[in-house]
């Protein structure tokens, strides 16, 4: 089974479009989504979010829901399962979102396309030879395992426990780096 034939896949917002440029303010202030926010290891990194002033509202159809799946569209092509936490934000044109379905549990999705089967189909969708993308097309065409409901929540529940804790290391990691750098700047001022 296709991941088209389940879900919903559309693409981001070109944004520079729809921002504002040499205004002090705009209307309209959204969060949105680029590169650097989307952790490796398949959750959103709040503080890398960036700001978006617009005129006019964005269509709620750019913007993240709960139980959306995004997808970065160059490598390390990695998806995201959206929770309350990442609501809101604009999918710019560097994402796929694939829409919530009731057939397949979307958090158990996100793990899945993290995983190197999936990897090895998109990298051999890619185009381009310095930014390696992928179009929209190559996230429809992804196969789906035929794995019972109950089995596709159980597994998203463990690789959610996982992704949760590799936050926390990267945090503690983050921190006693700083913690470094603070302790060598103080011995040489």
């Amino acid at each position: 089974m296709l991941l088209e034939e389940v879900f919903q896949v559309k693409s981001g917002l070109v944004v520079a479009r729809k921002k504002v440029v040499g205004k002090d303010s705009a209307p309209y202030k959204y969060k949105q989504l680029n590169l650097r926010s989307i952790n490796k290891n398949g959750y959103i990194n709040l503080e890398y979010l960036e700001d978006l002033q617009t005129e006019k509202i964005i269509s709620n159809d750019y913007l993240t829901s709960v139980g959306d799946v995004v997808i970065r569209l160059s490598e390390p092509y990695t998806a995201v399962y959206i929770t309350k936490e990442y609501e809101n934000l604009i999918i710019t044109s560097n994402f796929a979102v694939i829409k919530r379905s009731d057939e397949y549990n979307s958090e158990f999705i996100a793990y899945y396309l993290n995983g190197d089967y999936v990897k090895k189909q998109l990298y051999s969708s890619m185009q381009g030879s310095i930014v390696r993308s992928i179009g929209i097309l190559a996230v429809e065409k992804i196969d789906l395992p035929e794995i019972p409901q109950y089995k596709q929540k159980l597994f998203a529940k463990l690789a959610k426990t996982l992704t949760d804790k590799l936050k926390i290391t990267e945090r503690l990691k983050n921190l006693e780096q700083t913690l470094q750098k603070k302790i060598i700047d103080k011995m040489f001022n």
